[in-house]
């Protein structure tokens, strides 16, 4: 006998992957922000060649991943609404 899924469930899932894929994506951008040095006194080094149009590219994976959280978490609201789940 398969039990009863609970309503907004599937909406809950949706929310929590969109969640992970948004974590992922801003740890991805991370990764091109400058970290200061740690001697003022150091030699800049050059960005890599692709720097910039690399970082913009995870910037967007990162608006977009961002985006689909917000639709996510609008959606399970939205079904909470209309189960009456939430005052």
């Amino acid at each position: 006998m398969e039990a009863k899924a609970k309503p907004c469930e599937e909406q809950a899932d949706a929310l929590r992957r969109a969640i992970d894929e948004w974590v992922k994506a801003s740890e991805a951008t991370r990764d091109y922000l400058v970290t200061s040095r740690q001697d003022p006194l150091d030699a800049l080094e050059p960005l890599p060649p692709g720097f910039f149009e690399a970082m913009q590219k995870a910037y967007e994976r990162e608006r977009r991943a961002r985006q689909r959280c917000i639709l996510a978490n609008d959606a399970l609201y939205e079904c909470m609404d209309k189960h009456k789940l939430i005052d």
